[in-house]
């Protein structure tokens, strides 16, 4: 495992391509961490087509790539992944989540497998959240447990209950609090609407 910085001609090319995109400042990747792409904005349609067309568009061997980066490409492959229906990713995603190596791409690889929604994902994500990783809080694995919560409404599966009190809650998250219901919905939305 292990990631790497963007640093040669072709990784910059493909960051520059499908991470930032023809977006301004600061980037598609800060548009797509925690709950950014809800947030009302002049550029949301272009944001939602954008990401339409570039999961379509981009090739496995680039979101193979993107993986191998640092958590921006990561987060944003995860998305274009998700958006897309790649479940063939499935292997690649859990392997990385499990891995837990950077920050904030966790989000992403949550989001896919809760797109995903099968009971494999429901095990992947139990997987993860059973794990002992050293240095990692179990507060940034919050989207983890929302995830498996989402999966569990739409399966009528319980997995993330013996979670909820080690997170802190007492009973589920309102939907005010959810961190993933809102963008299952959002990539609903912007397969209805681009695709």
């Amino acid at each position: 495992m292990g990631f790497r910085n963007p640093t040669t001609q072709e990784d910059r090319a493909l960051v520059q391509r499908w991470v930032v995109s023809d977006f301004d400042r600061p980037g598609r990747y800060m548009k797509l961490l925690g709950l950014n792409p809800l947030r009302d904005r002049p550029d949301r349609d272009r944001l939602e087509a954008g990401l339409a067309r570039d999961a379509r568009e981009i090739t496995d061997a680039d979101l193979r790539k993107l993986l191998e980066l640092d958590w921006r490409p990561r987060l944003t492959a995860a998305w274009l992944i998700a958006l897309d229906g790649r479940t063939r990713f499935r292997d690649e995603l859990a392997e990385l989540l499990i891995a837990d190596e950077v920050v904030h791409a966790g989000y992403g690889y949550c989001f896919a497998f809760t797109c995903f929604g099968t009971a494999t994902d429901a095990d992947v994500l139990v997987e993860y959240l059973n794990g002992d990783i050293p240095g990692v809080h179990r507060h940034s694995r919050t989207p983890a447990v929302h995830a498996l919560l989402t999966i569990d409404s739409r399966l009528g599966t319980a997995h993330a209950a013996r979670f909820l009190e080690g997170f802190g809650y007492r009973q589920p998250p309102s939907a005010a609090e959810h961190l993933i219901d809102p963008l299952c919905a959002l990539a609903e939305r912007i397969r209805a609407e681009w695709y």
